[in-house]
This record gives structure tokens, C-alpha cells and sequence, in this order.
């Protein structure tokens, strides 16, 4: 049964998932309104487009550190796949050298 994904393709699609969500972050900043006793800071300053902008870059924060995550997991699945890859080459038996 053949794989799905190469290593390196799998690594390639987590890396460009990790350059997506720093953009985002980049843009959108990290989503971080919460105080120190737990609660979350809300901003109404009574104009729904301020309030609209505001709920807009909070998602897009969110979704930027998702893909971070995403990324990032993606990456050490493809480390993890070319491992396990390595190992089972490892124990094919190769004419040229004789073993």
C-alpha cells in the first residue's frame, strides 16, 4: 500500500501553513484580551464598524495561530513518516553492496 504523502511533501504543506498563520499574526496580532483574573476585555465603543473591524481581526488571529499549530504538527508528522520510511529501507536487503 503506497503512502498518501511524502515526507517532504507533508513537511512542505506544514511550513506553508506556519508562513500563512505569521502573516495572519503578522496583520492581526496575537489573540490576547484577557485579564489578569480571567476575564475577557471587550471593545464596544458604540460603533458596530469599530465593533465589526474588532470581531474580524480577532478571528483572523485565531485562524493565523490555528494554522500555526496545524503547521507546525504537520512538520513533525512528515519528520515522524520519513523516519519510519528510513527504518523500513533500512531492512530491504540490497544486491549492489551484498547484503
Amino acid at each position: 500500500m503506497g503512502q498518501l504523502l511524502s515526507p517532504d511533501a507533508l513537511s512542505s504543506f506544514g511550513l506553508s501553513l506556519d508562513i500563512a498563520g505569521v502573516v495572519l499574526l503578522f496583520f492581526f496580532g496575537l489573540p490576547a484580551d484577557v485579564r489578569k483574573d480571567g476575564g475577557v476585555l471587550l471593545m464596544w465603543c458604540g460603533d458596530p464598524e469599530e465593533a465589526r473591524r474588532y470581531r474580524r481581526a480577532r478571528v483572523l488571529s485565531c485562524l493565523g495561530l490555528a494554522l500555526l499549530v496545524v503547521g507546525s504538527r504537520l512538520q513533525i508528522a512528515g519528520n515522524h513518516v520519513g523516519a519510519r520510511a528510513l527504518a523500513a529501507l533500512s531492512a530491504v536487503p540490497c544486491p549492489e553492496v551484498g547484503n
